[in-house]
């Protein structure tokens, strides 16, 4: 009786862990990239999955070669309401404006990810 109980007790602390982080995982399709001496860096595409908050940090996935570059999200414009917003969430589109990167550092096809 006491094997059953521990060990239902341990199926359940695993399923937790595997819970963890999954709903804050991210992930945003760059579908273009603009820079601008004024505004700096932006990316345009959809989210895939997840919800980002102004101020996170996000992992570019690069499409063409594997490699990936840490950048801060500095700026969230919802491309619909085309107005700067705090947050965004699965299926809306954007534009968002990334610090601590150059444009040789993401492309069309890229993936956002944290």
């Amino acid at each position: 009786m006491k094997k059953n109980i521990l060990l239902l007790l341990i199926i359940v602390v695993s399923i937790g862990f595997m819970g963890c982080g999954k709903s804050d995982s991210f992930q945003f399709k760059v579908t273009d990239v603009q820079v601008t001496s004024k505004e700096g860096l932006f990316v345009s595409g959809k989210v895939v999955k997840g919800t980002l908050r102004e101020g996170e940090k996000v992992t570019i996935e690069s499409n063409s070669d594997g490699t990936t570059k840490k950048a801060k999200v500095q700026v969230i414009i919802n491309s619909k309401m085309n107005r700067e917003v705090g947050s965004i969430s699965k299926g809306n589109r954007a534009r968002i404006g990334l610090g601590d990167v150059d444009k040789d550092d993401v492309a069309a096809k890229d993936m956002l990810v944290k």
